[in-house]
């Protein structure tokens, strides 16, 4: 079935977090199965700028008033030639909603954004708009995808969508991008970092929800015992100063370092120099693309039972799944990897693991989807409680 579909997305830079990257890796996968696809989104890279099919709303550095005005207006133009509109960000496809006509949606659900603003100490109104925004976007859908059974009992029971019209795809990795190309010597030597230390890192933005705070305070408890453990903590957001101030206070600057940004050619070798990586989420984990990034490089990961993070991980090995959020059970888990009380997968058992959720199969699984709702008269009215 050939069919002509618009893509609607938030940000084209990998980078911004995990539905940017799930984007970019799924409009690739596209490219793989041949599809006519198109997609838009804010700052538009060079790599894909010269390329018709993508497109840009501009530069994300704007006021709300003016980026509504700009989605509105290339919106308007795009929605009439198109069979399916595909919605990643309600923000961005809201706009358009006037001009979408009888044009069949499905929308990727990626976490219900009133939520995660809250958590994010957003105010009030901001969250009770994001929440209409999302509300008007979701009655317009004929389907649903999301990345896991949690998420798709989220959007079943916090936005009224029936169950029949949500499918569980999970998300997808590029394995030659993190396929290891250096041992994890020579990524240590690469990256700068001690080749003689037990190093955990954690990929991640540095916002409430992601529980830095308890690893940090693990980490107290992990170093009494062994000092030659080592926590890299990459990525920035608005908990970085509080992060350090928790690192100060704690005399843990010896053993815990925040390393900032981390650009895109160099997160392979990060996760590929690390003995474990982590994560400490204590809320919303839709489905942790940071789990098949560590992975696919051959590295183990542990994370908290919050969200999707067992559905992801217990299948490859249940120790990989700590007994709570708290900085004691989180200890507990890593200092079990450091005495080998336990043991992790190795690097083959993890890539393996890894090639389940490449991004070639996972496009095509989305794409019977797309086909399935095309074929389909319904349309779901979905209600925010």
């Amino acid at each position: 079935m050939v069919f002509k579909m618009l893509q609607v997305g938030s940000n084209w830079a990998p980078s911004k977090g995990g539905l940017d990257r799930y984007y970019n890796g799924l409009l690739d996968g596209f490219t793989e199965n041949r599809v006519d696809h198109y997609a838009i989104a804010y700052d538009l890279n060079d790599i894909r700028s010269n390329n018709p099919r993508y497109m840009s709303f501009g530069s994300s550095e704007c006021g709300i008033v003016k980026r509504a005005l700009r989605q509105a207006c290339h919106l308007k133009s795009l929605l009439t030639d198109v069979d399916l509109v595909v919605s990643h960000c309600t923000p961005s496809m809201y706009p358009g909603l006037p001009w979408l006509g009888k044009t069949p949606l499905i929308c990727h659900f990626h976490g219900p954004r009133y939520r995660e603003r809250r958590l994010q100490g957003n105010s009030h109104l901001s969250c009770v708009v994001s929440r209409h925004i999302e509300n008007c976007v979701y009655r317009q859908a004929r389907h649903f995808i999301v990345l896991s059974k949690y998420m798709a009992s989220i959007l079943s029971s916090e936005y009224g969508v029936p169950r029949e019209e949500i499918t569980v795809v999970p998300g997808g990795i590029d394995l030659d991008f993190y396929r290891p190309s250096l041992s994890s010597i020579d990524a240590r030597k690469y990256l700068g970092i001690p080749v003689d230390r037990f190093v955990i890192s954690t990929v991640r933005r540095l916002d409430r929800r992601m529980g830095l705070d308890n690893l940090i305070l693990a980490m107290r408890i992990i170093a009494s015992t062994y000092q030659d453990a080592l926590l890299l903590i990459f990525g920035e957001g608005p908990l970085r100063d509080e992060l350090a101030r928790l690192i100060e206070m704690n005399s843990l600057s010896g053993y815990v370092i925040l390393k900032g940004f981390v650009p895109d050619k160099k997160l392979a070798a990060v996760y590929r120099a690390s003995e474990i990586t982590v994560l400490p989420t204590v809320d919303l984990e839709g489905f942790g693309m940071s789990i098949l990034e560590s992975l696919a490089s051959g590295t183990p990961v542990m994370g908290t039972p919050i969200g999707a993070i067992p559905e992801v991980l217990a299948p490859l090995n249940a120790d990989l799944v700590f007994e709570s959020i708290q900085p004691e059970d989180i200890a507990c888990g890593i200092m079990d990897v450091i005495s080998k009380r336990k043991i992790l997968p190795d690097d083959t058992t993890c890539l393996r693991y890894a090639e389940e959720y490449s991004w070639t199969p996972i496009s095509k699984r989305i794409l019977e989807v797309y086909e399935k709702a095309l074929n389909s008269s319904q349309r779901s009215i979905a209600r925010v409680k």
